[in-house]
């Protein structure tokens, strides 16, 4: 009757201590996922800028020549 009863009180205590932890995890992939990529969107603006700034002074810079 003990044993049964660790049993039952081991198995609450991991059902009560799965939820949480699952829901940590998916969180915090989540987080990841989400910053990873806001910081992927900020790095290709950041290109694109420095790519149309780059072609918008190789443009001009002839015109100045003439």
């Amino acid at each position: 009757m003990k044993q049964t009863a660790y049993k039952s009180l081991f198995r609450q205590f991991i059902n009560r201590l799965i939820p949480p932890m699952v829901l940590t995890v998916a969180l915090a992939m989540t987080a990841n996922i989400v910053v990873g990529h806001n910081m992927a969107r900020m790095e290709q603006s950041r290109r694109l800028q420095f790519l149309g700034a780059s072609y918008a002074e190789a443009l001009i810079k002839p015109l100045w020549d003439c």
